[in-house]
């Protein structure tokens, strides 16, 4: 789709995990915003392993509605890779990546495209402030993306989740990566293109519980530096190297001044054998990161049904993407 081209329809793609109660506002909301746009929807709700009645609610709703479709997980696989396996679905010329809480708002969907209409590829929300957050939570993000951005061979925009609008040429780009997709707004900087922000205030949850506890977000940030960076892996080389010139001058200073007796070369030599095991440990890490990034040919998600009034099929079928996978 060329930039002077006219956005027709847009797809929304919704991950969903416990939060069937808020899709029925989650719908209206998003119908108003296309409307005020001008543009055709299709929403696909992907329940990411609920274990409430999401996935109840969601097959109601595509009964009411032709354009809504409704995929369902075999497991709970995470959040970034619910938002993949919606993609594969989605058929519009733009697609919209919205969390089910509401609380990035649907309504920003007019200026995000006004952004794609001006030639941007992909505009992505940007949060300005984080209502209904306590202090520790605002705390943990902001360390979060100054730790990633540091050892990140990319910058990964500060304050920016996965609330975006981007064409169907990067959504499907990003679907095809054979990288594991644990970090989809990481995905989303790497993949480049022209990308703008849109400011706004995040609202408080429309409803329900955060699903993000503390070990959840340790979990994304370990993920999100070894998908990102291979930096980790060379920590030992310089544990080796400072180590390496310690032993050095341990061993030069005393010698200098005096000659060691026998038993003073003791701790020295087992410095150097240390020092030695850490230097295998590096060359292992370097082999080992190249293996993990050949090697990652699991799939991301596994789908175990879908429902649609226009019976949507396998998403290959639908959407050409290369990434859909089935459970049978």
């Amino acid at each position: 789709m060329s930039n002077d081209e006219l956005v027709d329809t847009v797809s929304i793609v919704v991950p969903c995990f416990n939060d069937g109660a808020l899709l029925q506002a989650l719908l209206t909301r998003t119908r108003e915003a296309c409307e005020n746009c001008n543009v055709e929807f299709e929403l696909v709700i992907v329940n990411d392993g609920s274990t409430d009645r999401s996935w109840d609610q969601i097959r109601d709703l595509v009964t009411t509605d032709r354009r809504i479709v409704g995929v369902d997980l075999t497991r709970n696989f995470g959040q970034d890779r619910a938002i993949l396996a919606g993609l594969s679905y989605c058929t519009g010329d733009c697609v919209f990546v919205l969390d089910a809480d509401l609380q990035d708002p649907p309504e920003l969907l007019p200026e995000m495209l006004r952004c794609i209409r001006d030639g941007a590829d992909v505009a992505y929300g940007r949060r300005l402030s984080r209502s209904g957050e306590t202090i520790a939570k605002r705390l943990t993000a902001w360390g979060f993306y100054h730790l990633i951005n540091l050892v990140s061979d990319i910058e990964v925009p500060k304050g920016v989740g996965n609330f975006r609008l981007m064409r169907r040429e990067v959504a499907h780009t990003i679907a095809g990566l054979k990288q594991q997709p644990d970090f989809f707004r990481g995905l989303c900087a790497w993949v480049g293109y022209r990308q703008v922000a849109v400011n706004f205030h995040r609202d408080p949850r429309h409803g329900g519980v955060t699903h993000w506890p503390l070990r959840r977000m340790l979990q994304l940030a370990s993920q999100a530096i070894v998908s990102l960076s291979s930096a980790p892996l060379l920590l030992p080389t310089w544990i080796a190297s400072f180590a390496t010139l310690s032993c050095i001058a341990l061993l030069a200073v005393p010698a200098a001044a005096t000659p060691l007796r026998t038993g003073d070369w003791h701790l020295p030599a087992m410095m150097c054998l240390a020092i030695a095991n850490a230097w295998v440990l590096a060359i292992f890490g370097l082999y080992l990161m190249r293996i993990y990034h050949d090697a990652k040919g699991t799939p991301p998600y596994l789908v175990r049904e879908t429902v649609s009034k226009v019976n949507y099929l396998e998403p290959a079928r639908q959407s050409k993407c290369p990434v859909g996978h089935h459970a049978y």
